[in-house]
């Protein structure tokens, strides 16, 4: 410290040199302070005395500005100088250094400079300080505040952090009414900061909440309003604000003050002890203001009834004084209480209203959030808020999300794993979570207690679930039971629940049919119990517990290299005699599904057990079959239609079965045997050099069998077809939707030119049939290199506005001949010959669809689908659409048709001249349809799409249509694909039609005589191609 003192001493002489940090001398003195840093207690021990001297008027000036300009260059000097400030006012009561310090810092313009790295510095300082000096901090708050106006974000946040310091502060200190103000001055600061501009401002107040949240004083009155701020903070766009929003409001909920009752925040008993305390409180008070209105009636003068000389009177009023004031002491204790469970029940209410919000972050590709979140679903659980247990499913269903899907508890081991990775972190937040709540053993109970503890927990979880839940549930415990998290007992006792708890024994054979997919011994070690309870009596009483029994039984085969039963035995009679049983129970079907997945996963030839089945349930169901049936054949009917579809995507499934086994039967032959066959086999050509047959016999036979033999779709396509248009059941209809999607997504049947009708399902009444159809749509139009979408417009449209199904491939096939012909452009052939055309395609189109279903669709919904169709159409597929489109102006009978085509071409983009130049071309095609406003406005609004794709127009446009007229190919462009002159001339010759149509002769004469003197003097070696055109116009007038 002497050297330190002898330096500044120095440098005082010449107060007006710059303090120059390169001086070596300067350094000697910086690393005496650094020796703060790395042993603070050295310096505090040697030569305490001697720092006295640093506050004397002729060095704290220079001594502050040393520390000042160190503190601004030097990350670790903000920590260093708050310890040396600190130890000043401790060890020698000196305050100036710190005032000084602070001084300068509440008046420079720090937090404005570009410098961010001073900025951080001086914010570590001043954060530092906060937390060892928090009353001197206090006494320059008046002026730190200020620097919350500042451009820095980093003085932002930093002042709000030591607000929060301060808040900590003061809360233990004693609530005088200066530090009851004080602590409302800082929370309303801190409540303004939640709306900073800045995300890492506004980050950083929800930290300091959680700061607060964690110290002693727990702020009865701000907490609710800071809960609230935090909550509205969750649907902030920033990933870091919403994550640091969960941690605040997971903080709120770990510290709350309500712990009288056990902690636990059940919103139903809450409100059920306020309604209890309630109704004693106004006992309490009709009794208070009963007594009191009896004293007040009775008469003053009554004092002979009272005998003085006993004091038996004094003693009565001192006791009914004394009971009265109890009374009132318990209706104060009531009413605290009161208010104490109405806090609580607003506190719960914000937590529900929160988890709504932070389950819907569980989806977020921010994984930091979600982990907070899953964290936070968990806490919530664990105090039974009400909205945590679908919350919880929500993370359950988190499995099967792409990004984590593939990651298990095994993968830990694995050193190539994505152990590192935020997915990974997910997963195990996610199993550590599961097993927390449901798996965990408690403490204070014994073994057995525990065991049925967690079973009990187990089955109230299974109960509640739905198929989609159940599904993620398998896959969690699968992991759990593979990671060792699953002990012996638990099993036990679940196969103890099934054989004898009526109650809990679906629940047990869910349970157990998930657990056997991650170890064989749950079934084989007890085959004869499943055997007897799920297919046996009970089984067949309960289609519930034979499904899972059956779903357990699949097991069997997993982890012996699928090693098949033979045909004779028991288990096959059994689910043989489920299948066949009599009943009108729908859960039959379940059970029955599953009951031919394991004879197909188990039998070494379930074709032959399948056979008898279905003989037998044809029996049954044809027997007495007829028109008049009642719901018992109706029934029949269903279970041998069941039956047979899903035996036939069974054997499918067998056949591809067969066929990998057959290949790799073949390719595990002795390679000592068939060396030489091989190599005779590779030079003839029928082995390739991997060792497959060049001609794949096995797969073609196999093929030829699946896609051969016994179908039926394409051969009732229409069928169904009406089925999904026309059923006025949903669930049919949501069915046929299903099934249709999946045949076609999957290459099974060709859409031929049905699409129309899946179209009309984008806007069905049911929301879910329009949302399954927009997916369709969206999968149909991702599939790699199938234009179908684009391939079918033109008969969507047919079906949504020409009220036909469809259009016959004979008429396409004449369009596109009349097409190719050139016969239907009007600007190259006589009108007569245009007209003729027109008459026998028009004539050929209706004899084509009368035959054609009528389907009716409003305006509104046409409009709907068709902008969410036209997404699909790329800009350089629109020209050929346009062609398309165009050509369907002749088979038009009605204004309202005429309108849905215009309003297709007003969906397109118009970004090369092609789709302009054939607009053009067949205008005569549909300039009679202009007339209609409605038709006219679209064409206008293709007009400006035009322009905008043009970039406006420049000086080289021509203002009238006959200038444009032979100006077509080679016109000035903007250079964005859109000829400027082209546009115009779309625009002069729509005008031009339009007027036409309507009789006005004065204003077409005007138009054509300008356009051609302007045509004369412009463009005269191309006369003849306008003045063609204008005989064609000529004859039509």
């Amino acid at each position: 410290m002497f050297k330190l003192q002898q330096r500044i001493t120095e440098l005082n002489e010449d107060a007006d040199a710059p303090i120059n940090p390169s001086q070596l001398e300067f350094y000697q003195a910086k690393n005496l302070l650094d020796g703060f840093e790395a042993d603070i207690q050295q310096i505090k021990n040697s030569e305490r005395k001697d720092a006295q001297l640093i506050y004397e008027k002729s060095d704290s000036i220079a001594f502050v500005n040393i520390l000042w300009q160190d503190m601004k260059n030097y990350e670790h000097f903000g920590e260093i100088t708050a310890e040396l400030i600190t130890m000043s006012m401790e060890s020698y009561d000196h305050v100036q250094l710190g005032d000084e310090i602070l001084r300068i810092i509440s008046s420079d313009s720090w937090g404005d400079a570009s410098d961010k790295a001073a900025q951080k510095y001086i914010a570590k300082f001043l954060i530092s300080l906060s937390v060892k000096a928090p009353k001197l901090v206090t006494r320059f708050m008046n002026m730190l505040v200020n620097l919350l106006g500042s451009e820095s974000y980093f003085a932002r946040s930093c002042i709000i952090e030591v607000l929060g310091n301060l808040i900590n502060y003061s809360g233990s200190m004693e609530q005088t009414e200066q530090v009851r103000n004080q602590l409302i001055e800082y929370f309303d600061i801190i409540e303004q900061r939640f709306g900073d501009s800045h995300y890492i401002v506004r980050a950083k107040v929800l930290q300091v909440c959680q700061l607060i949240s964690t110290g002693k004083a727990k702020f009865p009155k701000q907490r609710p309003r800071l809960m609230d701020l935090a909550i509205s903070r969750l649907e902030d766009k920033a990933s870091n604000v919403r994550r640091n929003a969960i941690k605040a409001i997971l903080m709120f909920l770990e510290t709350h003050p309500f712990n009288l009752d056990g902690g636990e925040l059940d919103l139903v008993s809450l409100n059920s002890k306020v309604e209890n305390i309630s109704n004693k409180l106004q006992v309490i008070i009709s009794k208070i203001t009963t007594e009191l209105e009896n004293d007040a009636m009775s008469p003053s003068d009554n004092d002979s009834a009272v005998d003085l000389s006993t004091g038996t009177g004094n003693d009565a009023i001192i006791n009914n004084s004394n009971e009265l004031n109890e009374e009132r002491e318990l209706a104060m204790r009531y009413k605290l209480e009161i208010q104490y469970y109405q806090d609580a029940i607003h506190f719960v209410k914000q937590l529900e209203s929160a988890i709504h919000l932070i389950q819907q972050l569980l989806l977020s590709t921010n994984r930091q959030e979600v982990i907070s979140s899953i964290k936070f679903i968990a806490m919530a659980s664990r105090y039974k808020i009400a909205g945590s247990e679908p919350a919880i499913r929500k993370i359950m269903h988190l499995v099967y999300q792409p990004s984590y899907q593939n990651i298990s508890l095994s993968s830990q081991k694995d050193p190539n794993s994505l152990t590192s990775s935020f997915e990974y972190k997910v997963m195990q937040t996610l199993y550590d979570t599961f097993l927390q709540l449901y798996l965990c053993p408690v403490e204070n109970l014994d073994p057995i207690q525990n065991t049925n503890r967690i079973c009990q927990n187990l089955l109230d979880l299974v109960n509640k679930s739905s198929l989609a839940d159940l599904a993620s549930l398998e896959k969690i415990l699968v992991s759990l039971m593979q990671n060792g998290s699953v002990n012996n007992q638990i099993i036990q006792r679940l196969l103890s629940l099934y054989q004898k708890s009526s109650k809990d024994r679906r629940g047990a054979i869910v349970l157990l049919s998930m657990f056997s997919k991650a170890a064989k011994r749950i079934v084989g070690d007890d085959l004869e119990t499943f055997l007897g309870v799920g297919l046996g009596k009970i089984g067949q009483s309960d289609f519930m517990v034979a499904k899972y029994t059956c779903d357990a039984l699949q097991s069997l085969t997993s982890f012996n290299n699928n090693k098949r039963f033979n045909m004779s035995n028991s288990l096959f009679g059994r689910l043989e005699d489920l299948l066949l049983v009599e009943t009108n129970d729908p859960e039959w079907f379940l059970a029955a599904q599953s009951a031919i997945n394991a004879v197909y996963s188990l039998g070494d030839r379930p074709g032959a057990l399948s056979s008898e089945i279905l003989k037998k349930l044809s029996a049954q169901a044809l027997s007495n079959y007829n028109e008049n049936m009642t719901s018992d054949g109706e029934f029949k009917i269903g279970q041998l239609l069941f039956v047979v579809g899903h035996v036939s995507i069974k054997e499918i499934e067998l056949l591809e079965v067969i066929e990998s086994d057959l290949k790799r039967n073949k390719s595990s032959a002795s390679p000592s045997k068939k060396t030489k066959a091989d190599e005779l086999d590779i030079v003839a050509g029928t082995v390739g050099e991997d060792g497959q047959p060049a001609d794949d016999d096995i797969g073609d036979i196999i093929n030829n069998i699946r896609d051969t033999q016994l179908l039926l779709v394409g051969e009732n396509l229409g069928f169904l077809y009406g089925i999904l248009t026309n059923d006025k059941d949903i669930d049919v209809k949501r069915t046929m939707l299903m099934v249709l999607t999946h045949l076609i997504l999957n290459g099974m049947i060709k859409i031929k030119s049905h699409l129309g009708e899946l179209a009309i399902c984008l806007e069905d009444p049911d929301v879910r049939i329009s949302q399954l159809t927009k997916l369709f749509f969206h999968e149909l139009a991702s599939k790699s290199g199938e234009n179908v979408i684009y391939n079918n417009i033109p008969d969507i449209i047919s079906t949504l506005s020409f009220n036909q199904k469809a259009t016959s491939s004979a008429l396409e096939a004449k369009l596109e001949e009349l097409e190719a012909t050139n016969e239907l452009q009007v600007s190259e052939e006589p009108n007569g010959l245009a007209q003729e055309s027109d008459d026998g395609v028009k004539a050929e189109e209706e004899s084509v669809v009368s035959s054609g279903t009528s389907i009716s669709i409003d305006q509104a919904r046409f409009e709907k689908i068709v902008r969410f169709l036209f997404q699909f159409i790329k800009d350089k597929q629109s020209d050929n659409i346009v062609e398309k489109l165009l050509l369907r102006y002749r088979s038009v009978s009605s204004p309202r048709q005429a309108y849905d085509l215009t309003f297709c071409l007003s969906q397109l983009n118009y970004k090369s001249d092609k789709p302009l130049m054939r607009l053009i071309s067949m205008i005569p095609a549909y300039q009679q349809f202009l007339v209609e406003p409605a038709v006219y406005r679209l064409f206008g609004e293709i007009v400006t799409k035009a322009k905008q794709a043009a970039g406006g127009f420049g000086s080289g446009s021509g203002g009238g249509a006959g200038s444009q007229g032979s100006g077509i190919v080679g016109a000035g462009s903007t250079g964005s694909g859109v000829s400027v002159n082209i546009v115009s001339e779309l625009e002069n010759k729509l005008k031009l039609a339009r007027d036409r149509e309507l009789g006005n002769p004065e204003t077409l004469m005007d138009v054509d005589v300008e356009s051609l003197v302007d045509d004369d003097k412009t463009n005269g070696a191309n006369n003849d191609g306008d003045d063609d055109e204008m005989d064609v116009y000529s004859d039509e007038e």
